[in-house]
């Protein structure tokens, strides 16, 4: 490969004259957003398919972009940010080892906005005349359409939005005199003004829960009030208990005067036959506990996997590239 490089730039050498050390055969992936124009600039994914165990420090060359359609649509390159490190010290002759160190993955990197968009624009209809439009809901769910429903009904005084779906909502437009487009009651010069009308829309969504688990860089996010339910995990040495129990707040302290009950929960850790409790309920207060007794990113991730996949976190675990 990087004979045929050379090559290319005037310089012959023969495949078995180069000793590619710090060379690796990469795979690059973008995501093509919509209305994208020439000279729009996205992201990119590197990822290593050669024997580089590290893209640390890295330069993508000029790399075009294909799409689906076979067509080039983007020209990538530019230095590849890693979420980890590989470092070590080799020894001299005499069959001295190698020790290294590595933190995360290094073999997988990306390049912010290292694409620059190119060629035609992906062909679309979209703001071609017709009688309706429909906005696609990023995460589908039945409350969330309808109360998109309500609110566009509402704001041109008419029925002209239809939740066809969890995910679709269908909004009617009418064509007027002088190219007048008509939402209902309302008036617009322009498709475009219509759209950015009903954009304008606030509503109350119907959010799920999320953990989103970053592997490659060892990163946990996850919303503070999210409840783990009572479970007992086993992970290598270490044994995890979390119990629920109620507590009753006295009376005349509540509301109207009446006692009011409330959960709480005890943490507790077991690892080489000592004890530790910690008091919480909440995936925040369990990744505070968790780092206490030294667990490190990637066993909080595999226990959140496993929490999941058991029911014990009413949440929706999201894996990033």
């Amino acid at each position: 490969m990087l004979a045929n490089l050379m090559g290319g730039m005037g310089v012959n050498v023969r495949s078995d004259e180069v000793i590619p050390d710090n060379v690796s055969a990469v795979m690059v992936m973008a995501n093509l957003p919509p209305f994208a124009r020439p000279g729009t600039k996205i992201d990119c994914t590197v990822v290593s398919i050669g024997q580089s165990k590290s893209l640390q420090g890295g330069y993508l060359l000029p790399t075009p972009l294909k799409g689906g359609d076979d067509k080039i649509h983007g020209l990538a390159q530019g230095p590849i940010s890693i979420g980890g490190f590989v470092a070590g010290a080799g020894g001299g002759g005499g069959g001295a080892g190698f020790a290294s160190v590595q933190k995360n993955h290094t073999a997988v990197g990306m390049i912010p906005s290292g694409v620059i968009i190119e060629g035609e624009p992906v062909e679309h209809n979209f703001l071609q005349k017709g009688s309706s439009l429909r906005w696609l809901l990023h995460k589908p769910d039945f409350k969330t359409a309808s109360n998109l429903q309500r609110k566009i009904n509402s704001m041109v005084e008419d029925n002209i939005a239809i939740a066809e779906d969890a995910g679709s909502v269908r909004v009617f437009v009418r064509g007027g005199d002088d190219n007048q487009l008509f939402l209902g009651k309302k008036p617009f010069e322009s498709l475009v003004d219509a759209i950015a009308f009903i954009d304008d829309a606030v509503i109350e969504a119907d959010e799920k829960a999320k953990v989103v688990i970053n592997e490659r860089t060892g990163t946990v996010i996850a919303g503070q009030d999210i409840k783990v339910r009572p479970v007992v995990i086993s992970h290598g040495a270490l044994r995890i208990t979390i119990k629920e129990k109620p507590e009753v707040t006295p009376a005349g302290l509540g509301p109207g005067g009446e006692p009011v009950t409330t959960t709480q929960a005890d943490v507790t850790a077991e690892e080489g036959g000592e004890t530790t409790t910690f008091e919480g309920t909440t995936v925040l207060e369990m990744v505070e506990s968790l780092k206490q007794v030294g667990f490190t990113p990637r066993d909080l991730i595999a226990i959140f996997q496993t929490l999941a996949q058991y029911g014990a976190i009413k949440a929706e675990i999201v894996m990033m590239q």
